[in-house]
């Protein structure tokens, strides 16, 4: 116990922002990760499945509106995991946790223990060769739609493995927390139009409010040199560049992607006052 508190000590004083813990053993058990090892009196390893405090049983309900086969997947999934990681003295009592846990999630009995046997049917031949298979042409992703996405799996099942995705996610209905950047301030490729009907294409690392400052500027003082927006509006008598109707195109924070996406869009603008034609 001293000699892990001395090392401790000795590495949090190495830098003062980067400080470590320790967690010790209690009554001979000690959690890491998934799983609780408990030290046995003979000195072997025992391993149980770990859960946190806060931890509530709850899984994907059972009459929730996703495919029969993500929710045969959960099931399959826990009970795969107290498998391959727990001893044989634990792993019963597990089981019986799930089997619990589970009907309290609306999984009926029935349907537990099928998925139980496949389980260990699977772990007991791990490790035996498996016949080829013949692996499908293509996968498709489908909306779930209870009825409908079963007729479509039947119809594609031939060639095509159908893979089933929630119509709503939480996501969808949440409002994300953060606020979003106004286009403005945002890099990429802009457009910047002119009463003649011409635009100038142009790109930039730095926010396009900034940019436009700058052609603003150049157009002011008469700097024909550091922009050709400012070259084209005093070359050509009642033109005047529309610098409120700019708009970004592309947004863009990569270098050469950026670099890239310019010319394309100086190519597909017919009516530009760009120097170079892309």
């Amino acid at each position: 116990m001293s000699k892990n508190c001395s090392f401790l000590k000795h590495i949090n004083s190495q830098h003062p922002t980067i400080q470590f813990t320790m967690e010790m053993e209690k009554d001979r058990r000690i959690p890491f990760l998934d799983v609780i090892v408990n030290r046995r009196i003979d000195g072997s390893l025992g391993h149980e499945i770990y859960r946190k405090p806060t931890h509530t049983d709850r899984y994907l309900i059972a009459h929730s509106r996703h495919h029969p086969s993500q929710k045969a997947s959960l099931v399959a999934t826990l009970l795969h995991r107290a498998y391959k990681l727990l001893d044989a003295e634990s792993l019963a009592k597990e089981k019986e946790h799930l089997i619990t846990t589970l009907k309290r999630n609306g999984y009926n009995r029935k349907m537990i223990l099928k998925r139980t046997a496949q389980v260990e049917k699977r772990h007991r031949t791990r490790g035996k060769e498996k016949q080829p298979s013949e692996k499908p042409e293509t996968y498709a992703h489908i909306p779930y739609v209870a009825a409908t996405s079963e007729k479509i799996s039947r119809i594609l099942k031939k060639n095509i493995v159908t893979r089933f995705k929630c119509v709503t996610k939480i996501n969808q209905i949440i409002p994300k927390p953060k606020h979003k950047i106004p286009n403005n301030l945002n890099e990429g490729v802009y457009r910047i139009p002119c009463s003649c009907g011409k635009s100038y294409i142009g790109e930039t690392c730095r926010s396009i409010k900034i940019r436009l400052q700058e052609h603003k500027g150049a157009t002011q003082n008469k700097k024909f040199d550091l922009s050709a927006v400012a070259e084209h509006e005093w070359s050509e008598p009642g033109h005047n560049i529309i610098f409120d109707e700019a708009k970004i195109i592309a947004k863009e924070k990569r270098y050469y992607p950026r670099r890239i996406r310019e010319p394309i869009e100086i190519i597909k603008t017919p009516k530009k006052i760009n120097r170079e034609d892309g």
